[in-house]
């Protein structure tokens, strides 16, 4: 604007056009910086979609590769007992003593061990071949192999 007195622009005319453009350069800034997360959104989707289908298929190759547990030879069952723990030990020390065992009576006879553990723990010898896992649920009896 110019000061009708000595014909001047003011610094008023000098502040609203600069601050209109102060506005058009955030408005600008703001939409540049929207359209680049939009970008990064859509390529990250697009990006996991991909690597989920290579990890599926990763998961395939893994699933027909994979052999069928070896049963415990006797000079394996040494390095196999090795690698219990001190209650996965104790817990084939009662199944060698009775031949024959139920979670039920385990948990009896170890007071301070949960049941979901010691199911964990027969589960595992289980697996690794010093017992074979008979029925399902509270029922399972495991039995001493060999």
């Amino acid at each position: 604007m110019l000061c009708p007195e000595c014909k001047e622009e003011t610094r008023e005319g000098n502040e609203e056009s600069g601050s209109s453009s102060i506005f058009k350069l955030l408005l600008t800034l703001l939409s540049l910086g929207s359209a680049v997360i939009a970008f990064l959104v859509v390529s990250q989707k697009c990006g996991l979609k991909k690597n989920s289908d290579t990890d599926s298929a990763s998961e395939k190759s893994k699933q027909v590769t994979r052999k069928a547990p070896v049963k415990s030879k006797k000079k394996n069952v040494k390095k196999d007992v090795d690698a219990l723990t001190q209650r996965q030990r104790r817990v084939l020390t009662s199944l060698r003593r009775k031949g024959s065992i139920t979670v039920g009576e385990l948990v009896k006879n170890m007071k301070n061990v949960s049941e979901r553990t010691l199911r964990r723990d027969m589960n595992k010898l289980a697996s690794l071949g010093f017992c074979k896992k008979q029925g399902s649920t509270k029922g399972t009896k495991y039995i001493l192999k060999g």
